[in-house]
């Protein structure tokens, strides 16, 4: 997932939908600021936060992969 968004920032590519999801999930791992509960995971950079169940993240993953391997 992170080399995902580093391929797309290398590209020239800006950091919309998808690939700043990744930033702002890459962004909250990177500086401990994400949490999980039995609901699922939230994700919190300076400037956003993400919340996704379980289940959404794994979709979540499948779709980039699949956005990023078809380009």
């Amino acid at each position: 997932m992170l080399l995902i968004k580093e391929s797309y920032k290398q590209g020239g590519g800006k950091l919309l939908g998808n690939v700043g999801k990744i930033k702002v999930i890459r962004d909250s791992l990177a500086h401990a600021s994400f949490k999980y509960d039995e609901k699922g995971y939230s994700f919190k950079n300076d400037k956003y936060e993400i919340f996704m169940t379980y289940d959404e993240f794994q979709k979540f993953l499948h779709e980039i992969e699949n956005e990023f391997y078809t380009e």
